[in-house]
């Protein structure tokens, strides 16, 4: 299934906002001018339109209040202004930045959107040189104030003398793939082709498949990142589930592989917890069942589609069956669940769990599972997949 480490993304995507939208910048802490960044979200020619009339391509990311001591307000110095489009960038000499990454995110966003072939000839922790293409006067130096923590643009020549780079450096496979989470996250299987042809109409830049399956690959990484977080989350929920139900049935099974195992040939950490089983019988449910349905169990198993599979189990009082379904979800598996009917002719769903397959070891385990919480000498009446016995 999936291992229990943490990852998560902090990308903004492009927005759909008409190109004439300005948005006036707002004062953040220590003197630091910021406009709220918003996003922007890499979407295909289709789609632009349509997402932004929905609205749902906004980005919920917050962006971080700036943190910069007192004397960058006392230094009479311009301060840099982030702005929710590129083309509203705007550089001065002796312009403040809080850090060399600040500096170097807006030079990128100033040379993709302008189509500079612009590099960091300098790049360490306290100085950074930006020169464009060969022969070209652009010229930017930016070097940290001795004694604070602001850094100062000390030259600059924004006259450009080259031509259009459709090649742009600036313009990474990370760079895209930050502009790409969440339309990975919307459309897993985007094809490369597409991303392609939304970048040369975003920027006007050609690159190649393997620039864009990179980026892809990355965007990719950044939601897996997330649903794995959630994953190693599962601990706290069953601890809660537990806490806020005195009496459920709360099990969850991990597989940890040791070396000699097959955690090498399918990439596999060692050492580490992976999930593969949780079982829940919520003690409220377990009473109403017992209390008020027929003595009938359908059980049905889904298969989760997802990246890593599965399956959810269930167990339901009703008296037509039992049955199974497949979950299209991201970390995929087999739904398992049993469904009782009440006497006013519903459904009572008491137990469930998510296994890595639909097997007889996997429904042995969760009917041992269930028997145990509702007890084995009642005669209960098992009906599977809708099959009237």
């Amino acid at each position: 299934m999936q291992p229990m480490t943490i990852g998560e993304d902090g990308t903004d995507s492009w927005d759909n906002q008409a190109e004439d939208d300005e948005v006036e910048p707002g004062q953040m802490g220590g003197g630091v001018m910021n406009s709220d960044y918003e996003s922007e979200e890499l979407l295909s020619l289709d789609e632009s339109s349509s997402s932004s009339e929905r609205g749902d391509d906004s980005s919920d990311d917050d962006i971080p209040i700036a943190e910069v001591d007192n004397s960058i307000r006392r230094s009479g110095y311009p301060i840099f202004r982030p702005v929710v489009k590129a083309k509203h960038l705007r550089f001065e000499k002796d312009m403040l930045f809080i850090s060399t990454k600040q500096f170097k995110d807006a030079i990128t966003d100033y040379a993709v959107h302008g189509g500079w072939g612009i590099k960091f000839v300098k790049n360490d922790l306290v100085r950074v040189r930006a020169r464009c293409q060969p022969g070209c006067k652009f010229l930017a130096y930016l070097a940290k104030v001795p004694r604070e923590k602001s850094f100062r643009l000390k030259t600059l020549n924004m006259e450009h003398t080259c031509s259009r780079s459709y090649r742009n450096p600036r313009c990474t496979a990370s760079y895209i793939g930050k502009k790409l989470v969440k339309r990975v996250r919307r459309q897993p299987d985007i094809k490369l082709k597409d991303i392609q042809e939304v970048v040369h109409e975003k920027f006007v830049v050609d690159i190649s498949a393997g620039k864009a399956s990179r980026a892809r690959e990355k965007a990719q990484g950044a939601v897996d990142g997330a649903h794995t977080a959630q994953f190693n989350q599962l601990w706290e929920y069953c601890d809660e589930l537990r806490r806020c139900s005195p009496g459920s049935t709360v099990l969850m099974k991990v597989h940890t592989y040791n070396e000699g195992d097959l955690a090498v040939e399918h990439a596999l950490a060692t050492g580490l917890p992976y999930f593969e089983r949780i079982y829940i019988c919520l003690k409220g449910c377990k009473k109403g069942f017992l209390a008020g349905c027929r003595p009938i169990i359908g059980l049905d198993a889904c298969h989760l589609k997802t990246k890593t599979g599965g399956q959810l189990m269930c167990a339901v009082g009703r008296d037509p069956g039992l049955d199974a379904c497949h979950l299209k979800t991201k970390t995929g598996g087999q739904l398992m669940y049993a469904v009782g009917r009440n006497p006013n002719d519903e459904y009572f769903p008491f137990a469930y769990a998510v296994v890595e397959a639909e097997t007889k070891d996997t429904w042995t385990w969760f009917l041992n599972l269930l028997l145990a919480d509702i007890g084995d000498g009642n005669g209960w009446v098992f009906i599977y997949d809708q099959q009237k016995v």
